[in-house]
């Protein structure tokens, strides 16, 4: 029994391990690759047109080629508490990415006080999305070690059982002597 208990807890903290670590793997991985781009947006525009247009373009290839978003099914496998606050994270990389590929067609466009006017857009998105993201690994980190105190309490279990059982047969075998 214990075995079969202890078995099952910790290979339920392995594969919910796994996902979490996977999942938010991947929407941190998109969120460094956004930062690197928010940064971008706040480097001082060329004064040659053809520069300042062809960064912007570039820019914008860049957020667009990275614009994978993680597929549902992986939501459904990392724990509640995780699962929405990740799932938001998502959302808003997708909104801070609209935002930046807004900004980079008004560069683009040689409109750049309007581009200048969505900054304070971007950054304030661009905060969120590192705030729930990081309220998101919080709620993982609590899931995994609530999931390990279960396991703990499993191991006490055993050790408890396997003594019990040693003076058990230790009485009984002096019994039968």
């Amino acid at each position: 029994y214990f075995a079969l208990r202890t078995g099952t807890v910790a290979s339920d903290l392995s594969v919910r391990s796994a996902r979490i670590t996977y999942l938010y793997g991947e929407v941190s991985k998109r969120v460094i690759e956004l930062n690197a781009a928010v940064a971008e947006t706040h480097r001082s525009h060329s004064t040659d047109g053809a520069v300042r247009r062809s960064a912007a373009a570039a820019l914008r290839s860049k957020v667009v080629a990275q614009s994978n978003r993680a597929a549902p099914e992986y939501f459904a496998e990392i724990p509640p508490s995780m699962r929405v606050p990740l799932a938001k994270a998502d959302d808003q990389i997708t909104e801070l990415q609209n935002a930046i590929l807004e900004w980079s067609s008004l560069v683009e466009l040689d409109r750049l006080r309007e581009a200048d006017r969505r900054r304070p857009v971007i950054d304030s998105l661009a905060q969120k999305l590192a705030e729930n993201l990081s309220y998101a690994q919080q709620q993982g980190l609590s899931d995994m070690l609530a999931r390990a105190d279960e396991l703990e309490g499993m191991g006490r279990f055993g050790l408890r059982a396997v003594i019990v059982w040693l003076l058990l047969g230790t009485a009984s075998f002096s019994l039968i002597v």
